[in-house]
């Protein structure tokens, strides 16, 4: 970058840390404003996409934009070619389920959310992958349980799993159903 242009953008970044963020966190957005343009704990920042957001990673397509993308990679064999949400924590605390439901059915709050949700299981040989956008995943799984309140059986293509070690449940969500359910292109290699 040009000096003149990096030294622009850095008066411009305090103006907006110094001048113009407290004005909109005491008057208008009640909350914390961080200016991307001079994040300086960078892993404070991360995590918080990470917990807040859901978002592990970026999808940067050149020249055009970015989007989000949350993650779950598991080491198994043989890959269960499911797509798993963390449904309720046996401590309470808010999933990514509420998180993700909250900014799905509050789209004019803008919060953010991942646009894609990966589900790779590894093996030494092998990896699958499956390859979602993250509203259609989450309504779709929403809408089932309208009409199936608390699926419980594997061999059923949604369906609850409890985690015997930790308490939490998990919905678990056939890759093959989400691709028919929502005609969502489903890739795993």
């Amino acid at each position: 970058m040009r000096d003149d242009v990096s030294r622009d953008l850095s008066k411009s970044a305090r103006m907006f840390r110094d001048r113009v963020a407290p004005l909109l966190e005491r008057h208008f957005l009640f909350g914390k404003v961080i200016s991307a343009e001079e994040v300086t704990d960078k892993r404070d920042f991360v995590r918080q996409l990470d917990i807040l957001a859901g978002i592990d990673a970026w999808h940067i397509i050149d020249g055009y934009g970015m989007r989000g993308i949350a993650s779950r990679v598991q080491e198994c064999d043989p890959s269960w070619d499911t797509f798993t949400i963390r449904w309720d924590r046996s401590n309470g605390i808010e999933t990514e389920r509420h998180k993700r439901l909250r900014a799905i059915h509050n789209k004019a709050e803008g919060l953010l959310l991942p646009h894609i949700t990966v589900q790779a299981y590894v093996t030494p040989e092998t990896v699958r992958i499956g390859l979602v956008n993250t509203e259609a995943l989450f309504l779709q799984a929403e809408n089932h349980l309208k009409e199936n309140p608390n699926p419980t059986s594997s061999k059923l293509p949604v369906y609850f799993r409890k985690n015997n070690f930790d308490g939490n449940r998990f919905l678990v969500v056939s890759w093959r159903w989400i691709r028919i359910a929502e005609s969502v292109e489903v890739f795993w290699g």
